[in-house]
């Protein structure tokens, strides 16, 4: 069943938390590697703003790295995505299928940035 993206959803029709969480990560795509800065968060998806022009369109493919703090065993999660929204202001992405140990770490750090 095909799901409107979270970003196109008025905040009552998200299933998922999004988070305000300021972070630099790492965006991966066929024509580079970018920094960015996490705007927002949550299970489903992200928004970040990002450094330099990146060409991108929606539908595109993205591995997403974010860093982690605090007492997770790895350093970073990556996420692969798919681009949803471009815009001047930075780009949306929906987050793709995620193993287990990726999700519970996703889960823990909206938690923790939600108090």
């Amino acid at each position: 069943m095909y799901r409107e993206p979270e970003e196109d959803l008025s905040p009552e029709q998200r299933i998922f938390r999004r988070v305000s969480m300021r972070a630099e990560i790492l965006l991966t795509a066929d024509n580079g590697v970018y920094t960015g800065m996490l705007v927002n968060l949550s299970m489903q998806g992200l928004f970040a703003t990002i450094s330099r022009r990146m060409k991108a369109a929606v539908g595109d493919r993205v591995l997403i790295s974010i860093p982690l703090t605090g007492d997770f065993l790895e350093d970073s999660i990556k996420v692969d995505g798919i681009i949803v929204r471009a815009e001047k202001a930075g780009i949306a992405v929906r987050f793709q299928e995620m193993d287990r140990i990726t999700f519970h770490t996703l889960l823990s750090i909206i938690n923790r940035h939600a108090s």
